[in-house]
């Protein structure tokens, strides 16, 4: 069954996020909170026969439209494995955020190897 995050998560977003406080003049940049609002965070779905050698970790960057849905997702560290980076893909453009909490988000994704039991 595949699993959904239904809470808010709070996410370490890199550059300018959040909501604008107050005035802004040219002079200064607006007020912003260093946290990024995602309120819907689906998993990534391991590809069906996907072999992995070795745990592997693939940072992606967001690139979140003003009503908080995803419109862009760029591969800042590969996984080295193509199908992981497109199952990663696919999760992260069905993330959306409060709008306005977000402009650039970095996620870490860590896919670990499946050892078999005996």
């Amino acid at each position: 069954m595949r699993s959904v995050l239904a809470i808010v998560l709070l996410l370490t977003a890199h550059g300018y996020v959040g909501a604008v406080f107050g005035q802004t003049t040219e002079k200064s940049p607006p007020f912003r909170s260093g946290k990024a609002v995602a309120t819907f965070a689906p998993k990534p779905v391991r590809p069906f026969g996907a072999y992995i050698r070795r745990t592997t970790t693939g940072v992606f960057m967001l690139r979140v439209r003003p009503d908080g849905t995803v419109a862009r997702v760029d591969i800042v560290q590969s996984t080295d494995y193509e199908s992981l980076n497109l199952a990663s893909m696919d999760a992260l453009y069905k993330w959306r955020f409060v709008p306005g909490s977000a402009d650039n988000v970095q996620i870490p994704i860590t896919w670990k190897v499946d050892l078999p039991t005996h």
